[in-house]
């Protein structure tokens, strides 16, 4: 099974703060470089966002089928979270 990591996801716009700051350090930022990276962010936090509404409704469907119960996934999210 997968090692769980936590860490605390940046917003958009702390990574485009990010890339401004690296860029100005390199050189100047062009407005249309600026445009497509956060174009490309919120594509990436859609997909995201479709992965999660996927995984939610797999464990629904475990659960609705009996394969899990809700102790054993508050369970497994406390060990997960106590790392």
């Amino acid at each position: 099974m997968g090692v769980f990591v936590k860490f605390k996801k940046p917003t958009i716009k702390e990574v485009v703060k990010r890339l401004i700051k690296l860029e100005e350090e390199v050189g100047k930022i062009k407005p249309e470089v600026m445009s497509a990276v956060e174009q490309e962010l919120n594509t990436r936090t859609k997909q995201l966002q479709d992965l999660l509404a996927e995984v939610v409704a797999l464990v629904a469907l475990l659960k609705k089928k009996g394969f899990i119960t809700q102790e054993e996934i508050k369970k497994w999210l406390v060990e997960k979270k106590n790392g």
